[in-house]
């Protein structure tokens, strides 16, 4: 296919979803775009994989970048999980749909990285049900505390519970990392319009109040089923109140917030 137009060089779209598209075939396509009239692409549910993308995006850094020209990438539904290497390879590209693939913490923490002094010019960015964090799972009231028998000033002996130094994953700092940094993403970017981590388990949106208050360019923000609790909750609805620029919020289905009928964030006790 991409053989027949390589000839014509005015092909500016092309949509490849639904085929099992493999390494070579990627680069083919890599080929093609660096001629650099191909401005869209969509690979749709291709089955492709980390390996795919690394030969498609290491084979347009082999050309000159001033011929890319994509400005539109649809890579859902795939088995992704180095998205950072699109935006990275990718100098014009504005819009980017990773949804439904295998982006975690360590690559949010690279696009994130990327995405933070607005050298890329993306404007939309969708990373639905990628599994970005862990759920949000707190210690429940009934976790049966360690206790241990102290002497009151009586002599009697009661039992009290002991107070547990919360233990600090990898995995905990890891995420710790992507929260600040995605942070720092929103705080500085003044490219991005259109942000979605829905169902992606960012649940601690506390990390977003200063970002939420000094950003003036993003339009739409989707954080729809996080299971954001009401603590995290708090604080965030009060920093939405300091924004006049975001137009449309996803947010009250599966997080423990409402918005009333005057548009503000009311935080709710469950989700």
């Amino acid at each position: 296919l991409l053989q027949t137009l390589q000839p014509m060089d005015s092909c500016k779209s092309i949509d490849l979803s639904y085929n099992t598209i493999g390494s070579n075939a990627m680069k083919l396509l890599a080929n093609y775009v660096s001629k650099g009239t191909l401005t869209t692409i969509s690979v749709t549910n291709c089955r492709l994989t980390n390996g795919c993308i690394e030969g498609f995006c290491d084979e347009l850094m082999k050309n000159n970048k001033k011929n890319i020209n994509l400005t539109s990438i649809d890579m859902q539904r795939n088995e992704i999980g180095n998205g950072s290497k699109v935006i990275e390879s990718c100098p014009k590209l504005l819009d980017l749909n990773l949804s439904f693939n295998k982006i975690k913490t360590e690559d949010g923490i690279e696009i994130a990285k990327l995405l933070q002094n607005s050298s890329k010019p993306l404007q939309r960015l969708s990373l639905y049900l990628c599994p970005l964090i862990r759920p949000y799972s707190p210690t429940p009231d009934w976790w049966k505390k360690q206790k241990r028998v102290v002497k009151t000033e009586d002599g009697e002996e009661i039992l009290v519970e002991v107070e547990e130094e919360p233990t600090i994953t990898v995995i905990d700092e890891l995420e710790n990392i992507f929260f600040d940094e995605f942070a720092a993403m929103i705080s500085n970017n003044t490219k991005l319009e259109d942000i979605d981590i829905s169902n992606t388990g960012f649940w601690k949106v506390s990390c977003l109040c200063d970002a939420i208050t000094n950003n003036r360019n993003l339009r739409h923000f989707s954080l729809a089923n996080n299971s954001i609790p009401k603590l995290e909750m708090e604080p965030f609805s009060e920093a939405m109140k300091s924004n006049h620029t975001i137009e449309g919020i996803h947010i009250m289905i599966g997080n423990a917030v409402s918005v009333d009928s005057l548009g503000f964030l009311r935080p709710l006790n469950q989700p």
